[in-house]
């Protein structure tokens, strides 16, 4: 069979494919929505016997044609990229996927020398580039404005008020003079005086 004969005819049989599910899987919560496939081993087990009317059981004749297999709808084998070394490893017949731990900076200098070498990328292209680099404009604007803030904020409590200087010293007699209130209060209560 030709190349795109066996992938139609894997879209055909991943349509059939049932949704394999665990040996009793409605008794337990903790396993009925999860994919956590486990192959039935009891003794009296009727889904291990495959009789009718029992879920089916993982085997060889569910499987993909192995020259398809792995192999996008498309037919693309993809290669993850995680740095700018491993767009190397996107040939002919492969398309790049870039890691979802990448951070914003390098996942930009892929996308720019994937783009400069003309090679596919499955997840990401021009328009992610243009987005990270108008949110960044906003970003500096923003800090920008919020630094022109604080400098007015410093002036202004910088700038003397008229008076001010008066209400201080007033403010620092009064202070004394409580102080000495204090202490004569103190002792008074010692017995000293």
């Amino acid at each position: 069979m030709k190349f795109d004969d066996l992938l139609k005819a894997r879209n055909v049989m991943k349509k059939k494919k049932p949704a394999f599910l665990r040996q009793n899987n409605w008794k337990k919560k903790r396993i009925t929505h999860c994919n956590n496939w486990r192959r039935p081993t009891g003794i009296d087990s009727k889904m291990r016997l495959g009789l009718n009317g029992k879920s089916n059981v993982v085997s060889p004749g569910f499987g993909s044609p192995r020259a398809v297999k792995g192999l996008r709808r498309d037919g693309l084998r993809e290669v993850a990229v995680a740095n700018v070394d491993d767009l190397k490893r996107v040939v002919a017949g492969c398309i790049g996927v870039v890691c979802s731990g990448v951070g914003a900076r390098k996942k930009i200098q892929i996308i720019q020398l994937a783009l400069k070498h003309k090679i596919a990328l499955a997840n990401y292209d021009e328009s992610f580039v243009k987005e990270f680099e108008s949110e960044m404009k906003t970003r500096k604007d923003s800090k920008a404005k919020s630094k022109e803030q604080k400098s007015k904020k410093k002036a202004v409590e910088k700038t003397p008020v008229k008076g001010a200087v008066q209400d201080d010293k007033a403010a620092i007699d009064n202070s004394a003079e409580d102080i000495k209130k204090e202490r004569e209060k103190a002792l008074i209560k010692k017995g000293a005086l």
